[in-house]
């Protein structure tokens, strides 16, 4: 992730994807970012413009992605605060604590 940049995109064509590490180190790095449109994706409440139904909608999105806004391919403010408080240590910490207990 160091050679990465804001400049980069995620393209994600995932029909399923587990914990999603991924989706979080590109919306915390600030990258523009494609993800299928399904549930596990979802859940991390970007723009509509960051989801992709086909192989077409993709390729028009990737050429949408040099000559327009970028920033509409970005997670908001409001997504990478969330995000940050969801994935804190303590947060994290706590998850662990509960799930071990429980087995």
């Amino acid at each position: 992730w160091e050679s990465i940049s804001s400049d980069d995109v995620l393209l994600m064509p995932s029909a399923f994807e587990g914990d999603g590490i991924v989706v979080v180190q590109a919306i915390l790095a600030g990258m523009r970012i494609l993800l299928s449109d399904n549930a596990d994706l979802r859940r991390f409440d970007l723009p509509d413009e960051c989801y992709i139904g086909s192989a077409e909608e993709m390729a028009e999105k990737l050429v949408e992605l040099d000559f327009w806004d970028e920033a509409k391919f970005r997670a908001g403010k409001v997504q990478t605060e969330k995000l940050m408080l969801e994935r804190n240590i303590e947060n994290v910490s706590a998850e662990w604590v509960r799930y071990l207990r429980r087995i």
